[in-house]
């Protein structure tokens, strides 16, 4: 990743662009993960809370694994543990979830504002039922596991939770491939039918297909090695334990780095040169156009941040 952001806007002189940023050509230059038009907004302020989550989860489970790793000091409850090493995975599967019915909700909204948010209404249930689904089996898990640590007795019941549990998770993975593969797709071929500044849409583009192979390949490639290395007779020596348990970390930190490059603040694009608006591929809105500007029925490049779509 570069160590300039994409971030461009006009300026005389570099003390317009503020202490994070520089003037190049009439154009201020900001730093990584900053924007504004002084490049005063951090990339923290850009995430808001979930940037908040992300450090506090991921510094819970430095913690964990730097003190008391599977509880085997027992520093930490074992159901507490179980807890710590789950619970960043369902924090960054939110995310993706969240990530898909944004980019689903986009490309039915550059059809019709009416018909985007009938699709945000009717597929957000299903969208809130599999993250529900997903934190019940977290917690069946960990209460069947912490029953048969402390049963006298072989309490079987967990294997077949651990079982479905896993199960659930590779179809949840494999629901998000094909999501961001289908939708990435659509919206390649709708921004591409648009009528903007050629260079620039190309750039957009590329990046939108570079987004949507990183997105898709990755939620794959969490799946099936996970699997055959679940399922594989290494993870019952300490060695394959622990060969899988790197593995899946290993994944995790990925996955979110890969999430902040795609969250990340784009290069905004205008649409034509008298235009007083632009649009970037991270932050796609519609608007109708004023009756001063272009016929009722139209759409085009509001001051905010939109996706220039004509209805004709």
């Amino acid at each position: 990743m570069s160590n300039n952001s994409n971030s461009t806007f006009f300026c005389l002189d570099h003390s317009q662009c503020g202490d994070l940023g520089r003037c190049v050509n009439g154009t201020c230059i900001c730093r990584s993960y900053l924007q504004g038009p002084q490049c005063e907004t951090s990339y923290s302020s850009v995430l808001g809370r979930s940037f908040t989550i992300f450090r506090l989860v991921f510094l819970l489970s430095i913690i964990y694994f730097a003190v008391d790793p599977w509880a085997t000091l027992g520093i930490f409850p074992f159901p507490l543990s179980m807890f710590l090493y789950h619970f960043p995975l369902y924090i960054l599967f939110t995310s993706y979830q969240m990530l898909l019915l944004y980019w689903s909700g986009t490309y039915h909204n550059v059809a019709t504002l009416e018909n985007g948010r009938l699709f945000i209404d009717k597929t957000k249930p299903v969208f809130i039922i599999a993250n529900v689904l997903w934190l019940v089996l977290e917690i069946t898990e960990i209460v069947a596991v912490a029953i048969n640590n402390r049963s006298d007795t072989n309490f079987t019941f967990y294997k077949y939770v651990t079982y479905f549990y896993n199960i659930y998770i590779a179809l949840c993975c494999i629901g998000l491939t094909v999501g961001f593969s289908v939708y990435g797709t659509l919206l390649y071929k709708r921004i591409s039918s648009l009528p903007t500044n050629k260079d620039k849409k190309r750039k957009t583009l590329r990046k939108l297909l570079i987004s949507t192979v990183v997105l898709a390949f990755s939620t794959a490639i969490v799946t099936i090695p996970s699997i055959i290395l679940y399922f594989s007779k290494l993870t019952k020596g300490p060695s394959g334990a622990l060969l899988y348990v790197s593995f899946i970390h290993g994944i995790e930190c990925f996955l979110v780095m890969e999430l902040f490059w795609i969250m990340k603040p784009r290069e905004t694009m205008p649409f034509a040169a008298n235009t007083p608006g632009y649009y970037d591929n991270n932050q796609i809105y519609l608007e109708k156009c004023p009756t001063d500007h272009k016929p009722k029925d139209d759409y085009y490049l509001s001051p905010k941040k939109t996706l220039f779509f004509s209805t004709k």
